[in-house]
């Protein structure tokens, strides 16, 4: 009586283990699912930024130019004796020193 009772206690045992790898391996699977979705996700993030990341650069780009253009031509005009466009050209140009200077001073 004994045997049975052992034999009937593995046979419980052995489905409660049965059950409980089956429910192992489905939420193991949900698990690598997530993943694969959260890296998913994260790699369309990625490639979303990426790509507002070089927008901006040419953004950035054409902006600097529309400067240079708008410097030069002030610079054109510093013989007009403007009393606005001469302030801008020395503060211009002492941006320039000071910058040039921490240049060469970085260098050293």
């Amino acid at each position: 009586q004994a045997r049975k009772h052992t034999a009937a206690k593995d046979k419980g045992e052995e489905a409660r283990r049965t059950k409980s790898l089956a429910r192992n391996r489905q939420a193991a699977s949900k698990c690598r699912h997530k993943k694969k979705e959260w890296i998913y996700d994260l790699e369309e993030a990625q490639a979303d930024l990426e790509a507002k990341n070089k927008n901006l650069h040419t953004q950035y780009k054409e902006l600097l130019s529309a400067v240079m253009e708008i410097k030069n031509s002030l610079l054109t005009h510093s013989t007009c004796n403007d009393p606005v466009i001469n302030e801008w050209i020395n503060i211009e140009a002492g941006k320039y020193v000071e910058t040039s200077l921490k240049l060469q001073e970085a260098r050293r």
